[in-house]
């Protein structure tokens, strides 16, 4: 596909909590990006870090300001106050000159030629609302993180594919993803009270219900410096019991009944079995048990039952 011949402006967002060494990596990579430097603005947001995050981020973003960015700017927030509101929190001072948000976790990286390739596809794609590279693991990158990401209506069932050419899903992941700024605020960006998990799939589903296109471009690869394997303890709770807040808000009330009643029959099992075969112990089971039915009762926010 023939690249645009102007390059809209960018707000590049990246929130970090204790990051300061996977930012050292990141921030860099963004540095050195092909892009138009005065095409882009970066937003930083220090999350309530304790350790060195602010002085990383400030050093950086002196460094892009050398490079003739059209702004770089370091925000901070005295207590941590969660992934989802920073992301709002950083989208709310885009510049309007912005077309575009470029959502990125602090331990993503991308190769030089990444922004200006999704760019190109995403502001000549007519209609689309957000575009998502193909995401693999940095200690394993022959394993794939995230792709294009569909939810079955009837049966709550969530499931991946890779397909080597652009193509429209239902979500993707925010760890890196191109986002319309307009779209963003018609939808009111990031809905809060998921505090964790989910909120990705709740938020590419709001742009499709607006009309907007929500496409996986796999001609783009990035690295997400995370381990596979078991989610860990503390978010286990919010990872059941959200997926029911996506059912609630997105799938109307039959959809939602449907959605419901297969995670039951299907997926509760699945989640129980694996919880043993991990070793979890009669805690966690209560723990996903409680979320299941936090979520069929329509719990949000933080908290409920996660010690």
């Amino acid at each position: 596909m023939k690249e645009p011949v102007s390059f809209p402006r960018i707000s590049v967002c990246v929130t970090s909590l204790n990051r300061a060494r996977a930012l050292e990596k990141t921030l860099p990579a963004l540095l050195a990006q092909d892009y138009p430097a005065e095409c882009l603005e970066l937003l930083l947001l220090d999350d309530g870090s304790s350790d060195d995050t602010r002085a990383v981020m400030e050093k950086f973003a002196a460094e892009f300001k050398k490079g003739g960015v059209a702004d770089a700017v370091v925000f901070r927030n005295e207590t941590n106050r969660g992934l989802i509101e920073a992301r709002n929190f950083l989208a709310a001072k885009a510049s309007g000159l912005s077309r575009a948000l470029l959502v990125l976790d602090d331990d993503v990286y991308l190769e030089r030629d990444s922004v200006r390739r999704l760019a190109a596809y995403f502001f000549s794609r007519s209609g689309c609302a957000a575009l998502g590279p193909r995401v693999v693991f940095k200690s394993a990158r022959e394993k794939t993180a995230s792709a294009a990401n569909f939810i079955n209506r009837l049966t709550g069932v969530y499931s991946m594919m890779e397909p080597g050419e652009p193509v429209e899903c239902d979500w993707l992941s925010t760890c890196c993803l191109l986002i319309d700024l307009a779209a963003w605020k018609k939808i009111g960006g990031l809905y809060e009270p998921f505090y964790t998990c989910h909120e990705d799939p709740d938020l590419c589903l709001r742009l499709k219900n607006n009309g907007g296109l929500v496409v996986y471009f796999p001609e783009v690869t990035v690295l997400h410096d995370i381990i596979p394997g078991r989610t860990r303890r503390e978010r286990l709770y919010y990872l059941y019991r959200n997926k029911f807040m996506v059912f609630r808000r997105n799938f109307g009330f039959l959809g939602f009944a449907a959605s419901s009643l297969g995670t039951l029959l299907f997926g509760l099992p699945k989640y129980l079995l694996e919880s043993l075969r991990a070793g979890g112990g009669g805690a966690e089971l209560l723990l996903i048990v409680r979320a299941v039915i936090h979520g069929l009762l329509g719990r949000e926010g933080r908290g409920g039952g996660v010690g």
